[in-house]
């Protein structure tokens, strides 16, 4: 079983410990995967379905999301727990996207994890801070390895496990058509695997402690440097993060090639002065939501503000950067839009009018090939520091087009009740320019 389910598996037996009730497994895939119902039988989950189906074989993660929201419709549960991401592809796209399909609201990558009458109080890593939100039940909650340690399964488990049937259903049984689900709905396609690049050799210094400070900063002032795309600003402290640069470059180049326009979207309260440094940075339109509704990402107002938008729009791409809010955020944009979608992108490229990523995959053992398939929108998610951001021009001005908002707090399911702070004195190291790295670790040159 994948560590992240483990957890989710832990964390769903401690409430039924607490509270009562029962555990339900459920997973999509060939046969092979009932080993892993199995495992969680053992643990002292109470039942196990298993969707498998020879159609299912090439669907992407919305595919597979579609079929396991079908299965779900059928159960009676209070709450769905899934682990943050598979530890194969990385993508952590599943969670967001079946909390969409099923009407949802949702948490992600959770640390700790309390019910209450009618909502649950989670907690979250965020960049540089613990978010601490209340979600309204019925919830979809996507957990951290942190949240706890997993039982180890006991003698009687796995033999009470090895009697206990697993319900098998296909996709007929769950009313759903191949060509909802498989290969031919798939809007991306892994087209190869190849193991990551060789690194560069490292450079060890010798010398007096004087020098070799003296060419360490010479290394590294010298050497170390050296149709439309759409582009999410993220915000901190009221000015736009790093990666939202790095992506504003980005965007600028491929938009070269397609003969478009950059359009930054940007979201948040109190923003109105935010086209301007947008601008600088390669932004040739802003398309700014300015509304005190807006201030605190929630995963309901983000995406209830940006679909109406982008689903108008002709854009060529939507790039969004990895981060806790862009994680969080674009599965379920991608589910709600019908968008192809590739999460942890390291390129980005143009290729025979189409668009290509490249994404580490089997816990960085191996690089996938990705092509989004058809036409229509496209959602790159982004690795920081992957591409270097622009330098800042100042005498560049963006068309500013505001977007209406009309947002009911009653349809805000999810409300931040604290961000926690993580005391630094450094920078966060997606943050930084150049990392210096040092330790035995580092063998020869």
């Amino acid at each position: 079983m994948n560590y992240y389910d483990e957890h989710g598996v832990e964390e769903a037996l401690r409430i039924k410990e607490r509270l009562g009730g029962t555990v339900t497994l459920l997973t999509a895939g060939p046969a092979r995967a009932a080993l892993a119902l199995r495992s969680g039988l053992a643990m002292g989950a109470d039942a196990a379905v298993h969707i498998v189906d020879p159609a299912l074989e090439g669907a992407d993660h919305l595919g597979v999301a579609t079929a396991l929201a079908a299965a779900i419709s059928v159960q009676h549960y209070d709450l769905i727990l899934c682990g943050k991401l598979a530890t194969d592809d990385n993508a952590a796209i599943v969670g967001p996207a079946l909390a969409e399909f099923l009407g949802f609201p949702q948490a992600t990558a959770v640390t700790k994890l309390e019910l209450g009458d009618g909502a649950a109080t989670v907690h979250r890593e965020a960049e540089g801070a613990i978010e601490v939100l209340r979600v309204a039940l019925l919830a979809v909650i996507t957990v951290e390895r942190s949240i706890n340690e997993p039982r180890y399964p006991s003698l009687p488990g796995i033999m009470k496990a090895k009697r206990t049937p697993v319900t098998t259903k296909t996709l007929g049984d769950l009313g759903l058509a191949p060509g909802e689900v498989g290969v031919a709905a798939a809007r991306v396609e892994v087209l190869d695997l190849s193991p990551p690049p060789q690194r560069r050799a490292g450079r060890i210094l010798q010398g007096e402690p004087a020098e070799m400070v003296k060419e360490l900063v010479r290394l590294l002032h010298e050497e170390a440097m050296s149709s439309d795309i759409w582009v999410l600003a993220e915000y901190a402290g009221g000015r736009p993060r790093k990666i939202t640069y790095e992506l504003l470059g980005k965007a600028s180049a491929l938009a070269q090639e397609a003969g478009g326009q950059v359009v930054a979207l940007a979201l948040g309260s109190g923003i109105a002065g935010a086209a301007q440094e947008l601008a600088a940075y390669g932004a040739d339109v802003v398309r700014v939501a300015d509304d005190p509704l807006l201030g605190q990402y929630t995963t309901d107002a983000y995406a209830a503000v940006i679909e109406p938008v982008v689903s108008v729009e002709e854009s060529f791409l939507l790039m969004i950067g990895s981060t806790a809010m862009g994680r969080d955020l674009a599965p379920r944009l991608a589910a709600r839009l019908g968008a192809g979608i590739v999460t942890d992108c390291a390129t980005v490229e143009v290729v025979d009018g189409g668009v290509e990523a490249t994404r580490p995959v089997m816990t960085r053992k191996a690089i996938a090939r990705v092509a989004f398939r058809g036409d229509g929108i496209r959602i790159a998610v982004v690795l920081p520091n992957i591409f270097a951001p622009p330098q800042p021009d100042p005498s560049r001005v963006a068309e500013v087009l505001p977007i209406s908002v009309a947002l009911d707090p009653a349809s805000i399911r999810t409300q931040v009740l604290e961000v926690k702070a993580i005391a630094r004195e450094t920078l966060p190291l997606t943050e930084a320019d150049i990392i210096v790295s040092g330790g035995r670790g580092l063998r020869g040159p």
